[in-house]
């Protein structure tokens, strides 16, 4: 990921509606599949970014976060968060059974051997952990976002699963999300695409009113997302096990 997008990501995480929703429907995951009541659970966010999912996931136990930033990593410890490390999610740094929950949020499309990525976070659960891995989806929709994050691929769910299954780990469940907003998605980005206009980044909705309205869509779609799976998306997500 590019430097400048660090820091673009750190000033609009709090508010964009992308991120803010996204971190509900990860919240939703852990507590639906990963979470144990009075059980102080390990976490690992590998490819943890500036940390505000972070900061929240430590009131589910022990939480442990690695980038492969600096500028990342700083800005987590900006935010108080102290396991926080630089390392590579193709080799963790973290013996074998060690988290009953590993997220890779947006992650393995970073790296160019994805299924080693994947079998390290088999590696690192531990027997009856859990993992959430989530990406971006369907080549067609490529944009600046892969750009500047210096993405190799967008997935589409069975291409994502072939790899999963291929590093070992069983599926429980996988849908597409960001489901609502699809086709106004796919038509801005055709249509960045085919007029070749130069924007710097698709973070930057601010705190007005076309971050709301999008909010209160993405909002009511992850209602749903708790009981149904989406047939398509601009995202997808996986939970796996052992």
């Amino acid at each position: 990921m590019r430097d400048i997008h660090y820091k673009i990501i750190h000033d609009t995480e709090l508010i964009n509606w992308w991120y803010k929703v996204r971190r509900k429907i990860i919240h939703d995951l852990i507590k639906k599949y990963g979470y144990i009541e009075n059980k102080n659970i390990k976490i690992l966010d590998a490819g943890c970014g500036v940390g505000t999912l972070l900061k929240e996931l430590e009131k589910y136990g022990n939480v442990s976060g690695l980038d492969f930033s600096e500028i990342a990593v700083n800005f987590c410890k900006e935010k108080n968060i102290k396991n926080v490390s630089i390392g590579n999610i193709t080799k963790l740094p973290f013996p074998d059974n060690t988290f009953d929950i590993v997220l890779a949020l947006d992650v393995v499309e970073h790296v160019e051997d994805d299924l080693s990525a994947m079998r390290e976070i088999y590696r690192v659960m531990k027997g009856d952990g859990v993992a959430i891995i989530t990406v971006p989806a369907f080549k067609f929709l490529w944009g600046i976002t892969d750009e500047m994050s210096n993405h190799h691929r967008r997935y589409t769910i069975s291409e994502l699963k072939t790899k999963i299954k291929s590093s070992g780990l069983s599926i429980v469940r996988s849908s597409y999300f960001n489901t609502f907003l699809f086709i106004p998605i796919a038509l801005v980005r055709c249509f960045v695409r085919l007029f070749n206009i130069r924007i710097m980044s698709e973070n930057e909705t601010g705190n007005g009113a076309v971050n709301t309205i999008l909010y209160k869509i993405f909002y009511a779609e992850s209602i749903f997302l708790k009981y149904i799976n989406f047939p398509f998306g601009v995202s997808a997500f996986v939970i796996c096990k052992k």
